[in-house]
């Protein structure tokens, strides 16, 4: 059994789920910028920001800036010259020019999360009356087409099918559960009906990518293949990893893997899985493994609660290695992202180019309630 307390949960599963808004639990920070057009958007510091703070791409002047003293204010992505934003409960259409706000629908869920979409469809996960949702709308319209409950996140989409996280928690009381049971899901894109299920064990990391007809996904000491429309498991991959499992990410028709070295050291390695069959080509080594990676290009990026490093695909070479940040913030061959000052007074909006690792700090702001 685990308990997870919502405002306090050790570092590496922080490290994990963070990206929901971009932002941190232990380090105060901006949320994750949205870049629109030649503007920078961002939240304000901090978990509950009522902030929106717009910069100029070239040089980082700030532009304007909105609040809401009654609704949390977390810009998601930008979209046809629009920023959608979450407020509060609700999904919002942002003008960059101004920060002026258009309301587009009411999820009825607390600390709601949107997945970037495509064509017309967008994907919103949160809570109601207690329970995980899952709400599938159509962004012309605006109007939902189906909601599932006890379902966590979508961690890949498939041609047809969505591989989704499901639990079934405990609510313990003062903002805290206990997760009795958890894994992987398949729930048909069109219709929201869920057509299989696989339980993990705890304390695993769920990860999973879609290759064609297939997703593979991480389960303990194993990675498996299966098919997308019914959860069969085609294939089966030990790993050194053990119980809480490897990070993977695709490229091409294939699977990248990232993963401990050994059980008893912190170096890792790098390899690839041929999809359907898994068979294993090893790539390089590495002095660190992460909880997550990202591959843009020939340049893999992988991340582990305070540190980010960068590797080369062609031949193995450390590109660069940063600290305490998220990278969900990609456009233009660059990571944009936020991350607090070394004198922990100060949090910044920085740029780092993907390949050079080149960096340059775009705005600072002094964190509320401190001195400088």
């Amino acid at each position: 059994m685990r308990t997870i307390k919502l405002l306090a949960v050790c570092s590496w599963l922080v490290g994990a789920i963070s990206t929901v808004f971009g932002t941190s639990y232990y380090f105060t920070k901006f949320g994750t910028p949205i870049v629109a057009d030649d503007r920078i958007i961002f939240a304000g510091p901090g978990w509950e920001s009522h902030r929106v703070i717009c910069i100029s791409k070239l040089g980082g002047k700030k532009l304007w800036e909105i609040s809401d003293s009654t609704n949390t204010l977390h810009p998601a992505f930008a979209f046809n010259q629009q920023v959608v934003v979450t407020a509060s409960s609700r999904i919002e259409q942002l003008n960059p020019k101004d920060g002026s706000r258009k309301t587009l629908f009411e999820t009825g869920y607390s600390r709601p999360s949107l997945r970037p979409f495509t064509a017309d469809i967008l994907y919103c996960s949160g809570e109601s009356s207690g329970s995980l949702k899952l709400k599938q709308i159509n962004a012309r319209t605006w109007t939902p087409k189906w909601e599932i409950a006890g379902i966590e996140r979508i961690i890949a989409e498939g041609e047809k099918t969505l591989l989704c996280e499901w639990q079934i928690r405990k609510p313990l009381g003062k903002g805290t559960f206990q997760i009795t049971a958890a894994g992987y899901a398949g729930i048909v894109a069109s219709s929201g009906k869920e057509s299989w299920r696989q339980t993990v064990p705890s304390a695993t990391w769920l990860h999973g990518v879609a290759v064609k007809e297939w997703f593979v996904v991480s389960l303990g000491d194993e990675v498996l293949c299966m098919r997308q429309e019914n959860g069969q498991i085609l294939k089966r991959a030990n790993s050194q990893a053990g119980k809480p499992g490897v990070s993977l990410a695709n490229r091409d028709d294939h699977v990248v893997v990232w993963s401990c070295a050994d059980r008893a050291s912190f170096a890792g390695r790098v390899y690839k899985l041929s999809v359907p069959e898994l068979d294993e080509f090893t790539l390089f080594s590495t002095d660190f493994f992460p909880l997550s990676h990202a591959i843009f290009g020939d340049v893999v990026v992988g991340r582990s609660g305070g540190r980010v490093d960068a590797y080369s695909l062609t031949d193995g070479k450390k590109l660069w290695r940063g600290g305490q940040w998220n990278w969900s913030g990609v456009f233009d061959g660059a990571i944009y992202f936020s991350e607090q000052e070394p004198d922990g007074k100060h949090t910044s909006v920085n740029r780092i180019d993907i390949k050079t690792g080149e960096r340059e700090k775009l705005f600072e702001e002094l964190l509320p309630d401190t001195t400088p």
